[in-house]
């Protein structure tokens, strides 16, 4: 696949983090996994998805849109963890942001979910990047 088409679902993909309704988010997130799974061995394909859920998870964004954008995370961890693994360094900060963040649901599903799962594919607590 090009990387102008790539691009073009990607963000087509991730933009609906904002705006998708709880019955079927499930479905945003397995098609943004899919996506990355197809083409996990691209680093290049990787940070530029990483950057664009990240870019979802600021403080600036609505609660759902984090919540989202977290759970999307966790799945892709969980399922090509390994290939995202240099991708960490610029995922730590906004998993101590929310982790702290006012939305108890966002803050679980950071503790309980992305950083779970983080942690078993590091096989190493995630802590002690976080101080």
């Amino acid at each position: 696949m090009s990387q102008a088409r790539y691009e073009t679902i990607v963000n087509a993909l991730t933009s609906q983090f904002a705006n998708v309704e709880d019955g079927i988010g499930k479905y945003l997130v397995k098609a943004v996994t899919s996506l990355v799974q197809d083409t996990s061995s691209s680093d290049e394909y990787n940070k530029m998805v990483n950057e664009l859920i990240i870019s979802h998870m600021r403080a600036d964004c609505k609660p759902r849109e984090k919540f989202w954008a977290v759970r999307t995370l966790k799945t892709i961890y969980k399922k090509s963890g390994e290939h995202w693994f240099s991708l960490l360094p610029q995922l730590v900060p906004i998993i101590a942001e929310l982790l702290e963040d006012d939305d108890e649901d966002v803050e679980m599903e950071v503790r309980t979910g992305l950083a779970k799962v983080i942690e078993e594919v590091m096989g190493e607590p995630l802590d002690k990047y976080l101080d």
